[in-house]
């Protein structure tokens, strides 16, 4: 289902999301980016939100590998996007690439490194709303071609 802006913010507006914390309704997924660079304390800011997110016994599998604009990291995260990403991503000053170590530190498989991921992102998406930034997450690039261009092993 596709809103209109006008729509979006009317639901915001309703009284169950008036009762959450305004952080939950300030947070968009924007398209267009503005030509300002994103600072390297500013960088570390969000960084430090993610890790204190929970984590199963506090294993923090998360690693982010991040590319900023003109970089060789963000050309390579560029080269490896699809559909309609293609279009607006590479634009984005920065772009961040969270992984998770899918093993423990015993080699034993984490099934909850994903879930630990996401919350990560969770915390630090939150946290770039509160410094006057913005975040979209996107899932629209080859993963394949991702672990290749970053030489990601599979764990």
């Amino acid at each position: 289902m596709t809103l209109s802006a006008s729509e979006v913010n009317k639901l915001r507006s309703e009284e169950v999301a008036k009762s959450l914390h305004p952080i939950f309704r300030q947070r968009c997924s924007p398209r267009s980016f503005l030509e300002q660079e994103v600072s390297l304390a500013d960088l570390r800011h969000l960084f430090e939100a993610a890790r204190w997110a929970a984590s199963s016994g506090n294993g923090q599998p998360w690693r982010f590998i991040v590319g900023v604009r003109n970089s060789a990291t963000h050309k390579r995260i560029v080269s490896t996007l699809a559909g309609f990403n293609e279009k607006w991503a590479p634009n984005a000053p920065v772009l961040i690439l969270g992984t998770a170590n899918t093993l423990d530190s015993r080699g034993a498989a984490n099934a909850y490194a994903l879930y630990d991921l996401g919350a990560a992102s969770a915390y630090l998406t939150l946290e770039a709303t509160t410094i006057g930034l913005a975040a979209h997450h996107m899932g629209g690039f080859d993963h394949a071609a991702i672990r290749k261009a970053l030489d990601i092993p599979h764990s």
